[in-house]
């Protein structure tokens, strides 16, 4: 479905970068987070490599600042490449039907706050000659949206519900998300994930998304895809990525003999937690092993620049 090869892009100029990886932001652009610390450093994307087959859930997951958006806008073809090429059913993205195969969210969708969905979406549905009415005016109603409001009368969700109407109402082969769930109540959070999961069934679609809501992705992705600082920690299936690490808790006594098998690490008061890699685990000395999930590695990931700060 898609192959993403040796993807590289510098800026030159600065970049806002974030540090903290939670986002409760409505921007869907990767230093949204209003709590993230922003430094003004150039950034440079190197050798991101990934394929998505048909009819499977990747997870694009990082820090703010990590990449994610850059990735999926490169993707896109919305910033020139330094380097690489991107396949999405077997056709370079230069294709001119790359177009129809691909639904994506990825930023605003450029809808003025006056205009009328109903309007804005009789002139959008003109770029896709695959077009389904029926499954637009279904969303419409299973979002509980009103077609003739106007876009600024919506709640932030329900902007978000509008636009993935549009993105998943052309038929489109591969979607791309930018944050899709974001500022969605939980209810509506979990619709969506079986919206997505409900997708991909056939085998015909593949959806890649990035969030800071992990525990969407411990739910619903096959494969994760991890960027750190520009550079891809790991790309593969999501079992494999949670069977390759392991959380390790024990006394703090106990920390000085085992920490350079760590990741990452934290102490408090009851003692200490690390993530290791299963293959580099410690043994003895009275540890408890148990099982990450995916926010787990990410928080202990970023740890592992703090720690090494100290």
């Amino acid at each position: 479905m898609l192959k993403v090869n040796n993807l590289c892009k510098k800026f030159a100029k600065a970049k806002k970068i974030g540090t903290i990886h939670k986002s409760n932001s409505t921007s869907s652009a990767e230093n949204s987070s209003s709590d993230a610390k922003e430094k003004h450093l150039p950034f440079e994307l190197n050798d991101i490599s990934f394929e998505l087959p048909s009819g499977y859930i990747m997870g694009l997951i990082g820090d703010n600042g990590a990449g994610k958006s850059v990735t999926l806008n490169l993707i896109l073809d919305r910033y020139i490449r330094d380097s690489g090429d991107v396949e999405i059913l077997g056709k370079k993205s230069c294709d001119p039907n790359f177009r129809e195969h691909v639904g994506a969210l990825v930023g605003p969708i450029g809808i003025g706050p006056y205009n009328r969905l109903h309007k804005y979406t009789k002139r959008y549905k003109m770029f896709f000659k695959d077009w389904d009415d029926e499954k637009y005016n279904s969303l419409i109603k299973q979002f509980n949206l009103d077609d003739k409001a106007r876009f600024y009368k919506l709640s932030d969700g329900m902007k978000i519900k509008y636009s993935l109407a549009l993105v998943l109402s052309h038929n489109a082969k591969l979607i791309i998300l930018d944050e899709p769930t974001i500022n969605l109540d939980p209810a509506s959070r979990i619709e969506m994930l079986d919206i997505f999961r409900e997708l991909v069934v056939g085998g015909e679609v593949s959806i890649l998304y990035s969030t800071h809501i992990t525990s969407d992705l411990d739910k619903c992705a096959d494969f994760i895809t991890f960027l750190i600082d520009g550079k891809m920690q790991f790309t593969g299936e999501k079992e494999q990525m949670l069977d390759e690490h392991v959380i390790v808790s024990g006394e703090v006594d106990e920390l000085e003999k085992v920490k350079s098998h760590f990741i990452g690490f934290k102490t408090n008061s009851f003692g200490f937690t690390g993530l290791a890699l299963t293959a580099d685990l410690p043994e003895g000395h009275g540890l408890v092993v148990t099982r990450p999930n995916i926010e787990d590695i990410l928080v202990y990931y970023h740890k592992k620049e703090a720690n090494n700060e100290n």
